[in-house]
């Protein structure tokens, strides 16, 4: 495995040994803002760890960006979420 990947890996595990207090200013570090007091260790601990592989791996294309923006434009409005484009092929087997 690539070395740059082991030591991601290696920094995310460590992050579920440091305390809450650390976590925090490790979050505002990465974040460039304050935690929100309510969110829990696991939570700043998802976050921080995602925020570090975002860093390594790159984050989200611009079209998947701005497919989110659009599906937060349609829930701020009320509106369902619909798969527009979803086609069945002919033949489909639809089952639960």
């Amino acid at each position: 495995m690539n070395t740059n990947h082991d030591l991601l890996y290696s920094r995310i595990e460590a992050l579920y040994s440091l305390p809450t207090k650390e976590l925090r200013q490790l979050w505002k570090e990465k974040m460039r803002t304050e935690a929100s007091a309510y969110m829990q260790k696991r939570a700043l601990i998802e976050q921080i760890a995602y925020q570090m592989q975002e860093e390594v791996f790159g984050g989200l294309s611009d079209e998947m960006q701005e497919r989110l923006d659009m599906y937060t434009e349609r829930l701020k409005k009320g509106k369902p979420l619909l798969y527009e484009k979803l086609q069945l092929a002919p033949g489909t087997i639809l089952s639960r």
